[in-house]
């Protein structure tokens, strides 16, 4: 994914950086009680979730991967996405510590393992 396309959805927001070695752009999201790290590397359409308590022990992980048809659309789906999480964040752990959820108009699943 191009440095270019991300910072153009995510745009100039202090908890949007680039990682140390120039390959990746890392969002924090940080809330009371759930602090969310998001990798999005330049070089591979994939995108990397983190989720951890105040005490930096990690909850939920995932990494989203995107490929076929409809790779672009997703991507930028997952980006915007991302952009609206930034706004008002607010988490829950659910599905037995298996799943993060966001809150918007309802909680809706974010990351982890989907929930069925």
């Amino acid at each position: 994914m191009r440095k270019e396309y991300i910072a153009k959805i995510l745009g100039n927001n202090p908890n949007v950086i680039e990682n140390d070695n120039g390959s990746a752009v890392v969002v924090s999201i940080k809330t009371s009680d759930i602090d969310i790290y998001v990798t999005v590397p330049y070089d591979i359409n994939e995108v990397f979730w983190e989720a951890k308590n105040k005490e930096g022990v990690v909850l939920v992980q995932d990494s989203h991967e995107f490929y076929g048809d409809t790779e672009y659309e997703d991507i930028r789906e997952c980006l915007l996405d991302i952009q609206d999480v930034m706004k008002a964040p607010k988490f829950r752990v659910s599905n037995e510590g298996k799943t993060l959820e966001a809150y918007g108009y309802q909680w809706y699943y974010l990351f982890g393992e989907f929930n069925s």
